[in-house]
């Protein structure tokens, strides 16, 4: 099955769509184990796909994946952006046309590794994952005679199912881990990441002045969008923004405890011993 343009442009719309009908109810999903800005983050993001449709349905299904992968990367915040982004992009990274339904559930698994791996997460953690790994394995089980209607029809089944299933789990990722045993009862509307390390680098960096911390905060925005885009251009590992966070964190603090306590080197001389 080839994609042709028209096609690839309705498959934007009707993703885009489904974030646009459910915005209000991600956010209200959110508000109860998270800050309440899933929705809004998710339609900034699909709003950046679908204004860049025309463009993205004229590229090859590879190109047009990391196209859009690339647009919610930039556009999502928290950690909603990087998630979804990693598993377009990685599925970008593996499509191929004409794409079947073994070639497409091939495709879709590489993304959901993708996203496993960037969230460092498994079934079990009331994730995304609930719903993209059972939705995986009933596309990589489907033989290519299968209807495509019926399949599709399946598939919501048990992404439905799957998203049911995080409503008794308790959270251990994410910023709905904090909530502990009242996570339990609620569905997860995503996955949130906190960011208290990086709070903690705005903090030393800002000198706790407040226009020093938005100085900061600036700056390490910048490192974040930077990582990011050096993971998509130069599929560097997603942990180098971590790394060199961490590195000046250490420097800032090394700084200031060679400030507050100066290091004096202390040179003894031996007197000459007198004679007797």
């Amino acid at each position: 099955m080839t994609l042709d343009t028209a096609m690839k442009k309705r498959l934007i719309a009707a993703a885009a769509e489904a974030i646009f009908a459910h915005t209000e109810e991600l956010s209200e999903l959110d508000r109860a184990i998270g800050d309440g800005d899933h929705g809004l983050n998710m339609k900034r993001g699909f709003e950046a796909v679908l204004a860049d449709a025309d463009n993205l349905a004229g590229k090859p299904l590879g190109e047009m994946l990391k196209g859009a992968g690339t647009h919610l990367v930039m556009t999502i915040g928290g950690a909603s952006g990087p998630l979804y982004g990693s598993l377009l992009l990685a599925m970008g990274k593996a499509a191929a046309e004409p794409a079947d339904i073994p070639g497409i559930a091939r495709i879709f698994a590489e993304g959901v590794e993708a996203v496993r791996k960037r969230g460092k997460s498994d079934a079990g953690e009331k994730t995304m994952l609930e719903v993209l790994l059972p939705v995986s394995r009933r596309l990589s089980a489907a033989g290519a005679e299968e209807r495509a209607a019926d399949l599709a029809a399946e598939l919501c089944t048990i992404a439905d199912q799957g998203l049911e299933s995080t409503r008794p789990m308790r959270a251990t990722k994410g910023r709905a881990s904090f909530l502990g045993e009242r996570s339990i009862g609620h569905l997860d509307p995503g996955v949130s990441s906190g960011y208290g390390f990086t709070a903690i680098i705005v903090a030393f960096l800002g000198r706790l002045n407040p226009i020093g911390i938005l100085i900061a905060g600036l700056f390490l925005a910048l490192t974040f969008i930077g990582g990011e885009a050096a993971q998509i251009t130069m599929k560097v590992s997603p942990d180098l923004t971590k790394v060199f966070q961490g590195i000046l964190l250490f420097y800032v603090l090394a700084c200031d405890s060679l400030i507050v306590y100066r290091v004096r080197f202390i040179h003894s001389v031996r007197k000459p011993a007198h004679a007797a």
